[in-house]
């Protein structure tokens, strides 16, 4: 397959010349021009295709973190919850799920355990961003240009989604295994976290569009930070109000997403495929219908091993992937940025 996508590229840039990239399918070309011959750089998902040592270590240390972080909010717990607040949902006329709440160190164990989903999936983004890196460098030795490879903004928005990931997992987990309000409120952060990055690469690409300058990613993070305190505050301040922020903010990303995918044009939309966007977002659609049937009780057995609320964190786990599979080529635009006086044709 790739062989024949490789194939039909160089035929697509020898058809459009002055035309730098050609996008197929997961795979973009950075095509170098020197007289007839051109030389491609191609980015792709890397993760299922090549495993260095260092991706493994950073799964192996993902692992290990998320081992540390359960043993460590089993150790507060000294043997229960009781001398935590505890989660605004207990009170609540809907409960805290259908799950039924045990006296134990995992009161809710399907909703607790399912949240791993989240973790893994934001290991696989930062094995992902190793891959990346690692395939980079080695590509950049072969050019044989004398200036080093600079980290891009896609790398840095690679991170941010990685460790937000993570963080919402056990977050989560931590919520769901207590049932306290610390609990609630590190789960609150963590998917705030995983749903404020997206709306903010699109406006960071729109505004690189119109200024004709990279991205500033210390910028982007500053504000990642600012807006991530503000939702937390909010969520923490007026409970109730926290998953309505949620949802505003996906939308929110929906659409900055969209207006970035008009400003910045078709290279853009070569960029992203609209599909994994859409997919995604059936996914959620989805996840959330189960999750409403869950909390309403329209679906519940709270016995069961089958919880739709455990079934909500495995869906929008995925959902979260899709997304980032989304973003992706966007993330990363060229395998290698060259800075040589030669007749080369850089995306940055």
């Amino acid at each position: 397959m790739a062989k024949r996508i490789r194939e039909k590229s160089k035929s697509a840039l020898r058809k459009r010349l002055g035309i730098p990239v050609e996008y197929e399918y997961e795979y973009e070309y950075e095509a170098v021009g020197h007289g007839t011959e051109t030389k491609e750089y191609r980015t792709t998902m890397l993760l299922f295709r090549e495993a260095p040592p260092l991706a493994g270590l950073v799964l192996a240390l993902s692992l290990f973190f998320a081992s540390a972080f359960c043993v460590f909010i089993f150790a507060l717990a000294d043997g229960n919850w009781n001398s935590f607040q505890p989660a605004t949902c207990l009170t609540s006329p809907l409960g805290c799920f259908c799950e039924r709440p045990r006296d134990t160190l995992l009161r809710q164990p399907i909703n607790t355990v399912t949240n791993l989903a989240f973790t893994i999936v934001g290991a696989l983004i930062l094995v992902e961003g190793v891959h990346q890196w690692g395939f980079a460098k080695k590509e950049f030795a072969k050019s044989k240009v004398e200036s080093k490879p600079r980290e891009t903004f896609g790398e840095v928005f690679n991170v941010v989604s990685g460790i937000a990931n993570v963080i919402l997992g056990l977050g989560s987990l931590w919520y769901h295994a207590s049932l306290t309000f610390v609990g609630q409120f590190i789960d609150n952060a963590g998917m705030y976290l995983v749903v404020v990055g997206p709306p903010l690469f699109a406006l960071a690409s729109v505004r690189a569009q119109k200024s004709g300058k990279p991205p500033n990613s210390v910028g982007f993070v500053i504000v990642y930070i600012l807006v991530n305190v503000l939702a937390s505050y909010a969520a923490y301040s007026y409970p109730e109000t926290r998953r309505h922020l949620f949802l505003g903010l996906i939308i929110l990303g929906i659409v900055c997403e969209a207006y970035a995918r008009r400003v910045c044009g078709e290279v853009r939309r070569k960029q992203g495929q609209i599909k994994k966007l859409f997919a995604s977002a059936v996914v959620m659609a989805i996840a959330f219908t189960i999750w409403n049937l869950d909390l309403r009780g329209y679906w519940c057995d709270p016995d069961s091993m089958l919880q739709g609320h455990g079934l909500w964190h495995i869906l929008t786990a995925v959902s979260s992937f899709l997304f980032y599979s989304y973003y992706h080529p966007i993330a990363y635009p060229a395998i290698v940025q060259f800075k040589a006086q030669t007749d080369c044709c850089t995306i940055v």
